[in-house]
């Protein structure tokens, strides 16, 4: 009987269309069908523990929610019967997606939804799970970018060639710890090193980060001349310009690890936040980083850390969307990985 009932639930639950007004609007996954879509990825064990957490003093049936709620957006979360059901909302991203989730195991079933152009139904489901999930970790992050397990190299790395990131990423990480600890070696810094570097130079990592005086990559890593390409604007916004140095650097420099360092506080994103009148020229710098800003609104915490680290990822999701270094990360040549440096520590940790 209990069986029976599950199957009701599931089936009402499932079969709740979204207005069809919305399908031509949204870019995303949307799902409106009952017809379902099994995908091979599973939700992650600290996800999933937390998503257990979340619902441990919930009433069956009741949603509770896992991100901001309002009209607009949200990440709800209920138990149907032992069934978990999980619906994501975000107008920043064009996304919405319905799954089931096997409270146990983590497997998804995801809703069948609108096909994009040249794309299978499985293949939509597939990336509307993987944008479930990262949701879903940066929802359970939100407010705590320093929980023991952001920085843990079993995950946090991009999915992309992530065995090929983590030398670059191991120095960095330790170079940082030298900094933080006050035994720094300040390699690289000699004239020798500059009449080495004179004809040629291999950096092992470029760094984008913010202009603000106070955060120095070199410095915070304790690395030395020819050891980073560093690019530096207001709060990582790129130009082109920008844009083509880093490819150069891909292309010329054969650098193969990108991070892009978002930072605690950072003033340009707090500016943009106060919003008002600005000169012309950093309100196009504020302008870049409203997409950040509403996306930062739809996970709980601060509002300002929260768009600052999603700035970040939106400078991630741009860097590999430019054709030079998207081919470059699809031969597996370069990994892009997204950063928070907190200025009162300094420390710095990878982001999910």
């Amino acid at each position: 009987m209990k069986g029976l009932w599950t199957a009701v639930i599931l089936s009402f639950l499932t079969a709740i269309p979204l207005s069809a007004e919305t399908v031509g609007g949204w870019a995303g996954y949307i799902t409106y069908t009952p017809h379902n879509i099994s995908v091979k990825m599973v939700v992650p064990a600290p996800e999933l523990a937390w998503m257990a957490d979340q619902l441990q003093h919930t009433p069956m049936g009741q949603p509770t929610y896992l991100g901001r709620h309002n009209d607009q957006q949200q990440v709800v979360l209920e138990d149907a019967m032992g069934v978990w059901i999980l619906t994501i909302v975000d107008p920043s991203k064009m996304f919405r997606l319905k799954a089931q989730v096997d409270p146990k195991k983590g497997n998804l079933v995801i809703e069948q939804g609108v096909d994009r152009v040249g794309t299978s139904r499985q293949s939509d489901a597939d990336a509307a799970a993987q944008q479930g999930i990262d949701d879903l970790r940066r929802a359970r992050t939100a407010g705590s970018a320093f929980s023991s397990s952001m920085d843990d190299d079993s995950g946090m790395m991009s999915s992309r060639n992530m065995a090929d990131g983590i030398g670059p990423w191991k120095m960095l990480s330790e170079g940082n710890q030298r900094f933080t600890s006050g035994k720094v070696l300040h390699p690289h810094q000699s004239m020798a090193r500059l009449d080495e570097t004179r004809q040629s130079v291999r950096p092992f990592a470029a760094v984008v980060a913010c202009s603000d005086s106070r955060i120095p990559p070199e410095v915070l890593f304790d690395q030395g001349i020819g050891d980073l390409y560093v690019v530096r604007t207001p709060a990582e916004v790129l130009s082109r310009i920008d844009l083509g140095g880093l490819e150069f650097a891909v292309d010329h420099d054969s650098v193969a690890y990108i991070l892009v360092l978002a930072d605690k506080n950072c003033d340009f994103v707090n500016l943009a936040l106060k919003g008002g009148d600005l000169p012309p020229h950093l309100d196009t710098v504020a302008q870049q980083l409203r997409p950040a800003i509403e996306a930062a609104r739809f996970f709980n915490g601060d509002l300002l850390d929260n768009a600052v680290r999603e700035n970040a990822l939106e400078v991630v999701k741009k860097l590999s969307d430019t054709p030079a270094l998207a081919a470059a990360i699809h031969n597996g040549t370069l990994v892009i990985q997204a950063a928070y440096y907190d200025s009162d520590t300094g420390k710095v940790v990878r982001l999910p």
